[in-house]
């Protein structure tokens, strides 16, 4: 997994929670998709409805060359998602645009997330937990791995074996 995936993924996912900045901008416009393509009651609608599209459907309309910056960009996002995918993140008439966004991952959810990012732990807490999930801990053999230099790579606590994430926590006398 690539350092922006493990970042921009909600924490269900495994990973810190932020939003990819580029796809959560193409879902919250794809709310002015959803409005002009369900002849939503707004007078910016009826407006693109008689200036551009002229009584014809949003997702077969030709773009014409000489149209605003704006409208070329909201018709060009039609690569981006379709009608299906539209309809999708539209909850009881009502566009959800993290519905939208979370249907464009492709990760697999993990279990251990609401034990992670519980609101009862505190956040130092919440991201130290989320470093032993995914041997992320400075441990010695990650330290190395930075080129840090170290003087002994023994275990501080039983001495007798090389610290590392799977030592720190499962095989050394005081984690067992």
């Amino acid at each position: 997994m690539d350092s922006l995936a493990k970042v921009c993924l909600p924490k269900a996912y495994g990973v810190l929670g932020f939003r990819n900045g580029q796809v959560w901008n193409y879902a919250i416009l794809a709310k002015y998709m959803w409005a002009i393509s369900v002849k939503h009651d707004l007078l910016w609608v009826k407006w693109i409805n008689t200036i551009y599209l002229k009584g014809s459907d949003f997702w077969s309309y030709r773009l014409p060359p000489d149209t605003s910056w704006y409208w070329r960009k909201l018709c060009k996002l039609r690569g981006k998602f379709s009608w299906e995918d539209i309809k999708a993140a539209s909850l009881s008439g009502k566009f959800q645009s993290y519905i939208l966004y979370n249907s464009t991952l492709s990760q697999q959810q993990v279990g251990y997330y609401k034990e992670v990012w519980c609101r009862l732990s505190l956040p130092k807490h919440r991201f130290l937990l989320w470093q032993v999930f995914n041997a992320q801990l400075l441990t010695c053999d990650n330290l190395l791995r930075f080129r840090v230099p170290l003087e002994s790579l023994l275990c501080p606590v039983c001495g007798s074996f090389d610290e590392s994430h799977s030592h720190l926590f499962f095989d050394c006398t005081l984690s067992k």
